[in-house]
């Protein structure tokens, strides 16, 4: 070739072993001038170029139910590191999965399934659960013989809830005083009494209780 010509620089017609090619230097090293497979460059004089090597990646991403029901589960990044953040369907009772962080209890960086990451090592991720909301009802039953009657519903599982009076539960009986509440009609349960405070665990009926005058 002719010093003041152009050439192109050709791509790379050889392997090694656990590496892709990269690009072209003018030093063994890479700390030269870099040069690309297409590029077109004007002849000064002669010029070598030393192949460039990047190592193929074999970095694991390994999920962690983190108290899920489930085995640990590794997947492979691909020779450049690349690798999709996947849903392992783990189940956790009383919970909803909440994505994945690199620490235990969340204080790390959180990733979501479907996120498109590049790994430039092992990377742990454990599940993160958040408490499933449960909501439950009270209803007021005004009980054998009795009128009317209430429903509180959409009390959060856990919450405080205070049992209501009859006048606000809206029970009445004709030629009786009220009691109290009880769990059963006949008065053989739990007794509650108006301006107690409970914990809401479930659903709950309470049946008034009367005596007549």
């Amino acid at each position: 070739m002719n010093i003041g010509s152009y050439i192109t620089v050709f791509d790379l017609f050889y392997t090694k072993p656990d590496s892709t090619f990269s690009h072209w230097n003018t030093a063994a090293d890479g700390s030269g001038i870099s040069y690309y497979p297409g590029q077109t460059i004007l002849v000064t004089g002669d010029i070598t170029l030393y192949a460039q090597w990047k190592a193929n990646q074999s970095h694991m991403l390994i999920y962690n139910p983190n108290g899920g029901v489930g085995n640990v589960v590794i997947d492979m990044a691909d020779s450049n590191g690349r690798v999709t953040i996947q849903n392992q369907n783990y189940f956790r009772n009383g919970y909803t999965f909440a994505g994945w962080n690199t620490m235990f209890d969340g204080s790390g960086v959180q990733y979501y399934p479907g996120q498109f990451i590049i790994l430039d090592n092992n990377l742990f991720l454990h599940a993160q659960w958040e408490p499933t909301t449960s909501y439950y009802t009270v209803t007021y039953n005004p009980g054998i013989g009795g009128m009317g009657g209430h429903v509180d519903p959409g009390l959060i599982d856990g919450s405080r809830y205070t049992i209501k009076n009859p006048q606000v539960a809206a029970v009445a009986r004709p030629w009786s005083i009220f009691d109290k509440w009880n769990t059963a009609a006949d008065g053989s349960g739990a007794t509650y009494v108006p301006g107690q405070s409970i914990t809401i665990t479930d659903n709950l009926t309470l049946y008034a209780i009367w005596y007549d005058y």
